[in-house]
């Protein structure tokens, strides 16, 4: 969202898909995890619409540009930060989770 800016929108993708990789190795059970999936998208959504999935994302964008959109508005200038954020923070979620498990 143009509201909050680029380094917003930047901390809350990472942050966002690190809590949901936190969430997958942390939970027993698939509606936790989707309960946290939603909890986070109420949280992080109106600052960067909560991609935390860079298929989800660029996926639609690429297509849209291959049928014939302009290439310039498809992508727009934002897709990195939805394609390279949530890897990077999926990374950082799931390496700290694990390393707090391994210690109990």
């Amino acid at each position: 969202s143009p509201a909050f800016g680029f380094s917003r929108a930047i901390a809350s993708e990472v942050v966002g898909t690190g809590l949901l990789a936190a969430g997958c190795v942390a939970f027993p059970s698939a509606w936790h995890v989707g309960a946290w999936l939603a909890s986070l998208i109420a949280i992080f959504g109106p600052i960067s619409g909560a991609s935390f999935n860079p298929a989800r994302e660029f996926a639609p964008r690429l297509v849209a540009s291959l049928i014939g959109f302009d290439w310039s508005m498809a992508m727009a200038t934002a897709w990195p930060l939805y394609l390279f954020c949530p890897v990077i923070g999926a990374v950082i979620g799931a390496v700290i989770t694990t390393a707090l498990r391994s210690e109990d």
